[in-house]
């Protein structure tokens, strides 16, 4: 039920944020659609309930952490509830950690001289998990006084389908322009459409990023 619980909230942001098609092909809008029908009709009617207040419960809980300190919540729960695959090596960086890392990346001399040529700088996160070094990288963003809405562009990707799809819900939660995609990293084969979040469609970036 969690997989499916990713991909009818993602799908339900992905469909509703891109009415005109600016980043979405209405052949994906339409095949994704028909994957959410597919996946709630198979669920009874009182079930079927439950996928709206779990994505409430997510959204309360992202609440809590914007905008001072952004947090894996979906990362953690995933580890908690032991649906990570440790024969492929797939442990969560601790928010922590990422933290740190994103410290050490993002200072005022890493990004000025993009900022200004560009008025933005890109994250590029070939392997995200559920996004928790991107949400590190944002922290530290924030205390340098940089606007994560406006002054980066996420590139994302995993191989893992569920993980794409975290890192999306969070991302698009969060308000960060973004786009993630279902890929493996190293033969660079990719599995589906993007995934492009609210903000990247809302404020233009299908142009800026052209550009």
């Amino acid at each position: 039920m969690f997989s499916d619980f990713l991909k009818v909230s993602a799908i339900s942001i992905s469909n509703n944020s891109d009415p005109y098609f600016l980043a979405t092909s209405k052949n994906i809008r339409d095949q994704r659609e028909q994957e959410y029908l597919k996946i709630i009709n198979s669920y009874n009617k009182d079930t079927r309930k439950l996928f709206p207040e779990m994505f409430t419960e997510l959204v309360l809980e992202l609440e809590e952490h914007c905008p001072s300190s952004f947090t894996d919540v979906l990362g953690d729960l995933f580890n908690e509830l032991k649906f990570h695959d440790h024969w492929k090596g797939q442990f969560f960086t601790p928010q922590h950690i990422s933290d740190l890392i994103g410290r050490i990346m993002i200072s005022s001399d890493t990004v000025d001289k993009s900022i200004k040529e560009k008025g933005f700088f890109t994250i590029n996160e070939p392997c995200c998990g559920a996004g928790s070094m991107i949400l590190g990288a944002l922290n530290a963003m924030h205390e340098i006084g940089l606007n994560h809405s406006k002054q980066v562009l996420v590139v994302a990707s995993d191989i893992d389908e569920r993980c794409v799809l975290m890192t999306y819900l969070q991302l698009s939660l969060y308000g960060v322009p973004a786009v993630i995609i279902q890929q493996n990293s190293l033969s660079m084969q990719i599995y589906g459409a993007p995934w492009f979040t609210p903000v990247f469609i809302f404020d233009g970036w299908t142009w800026r990023a052209r550009r």
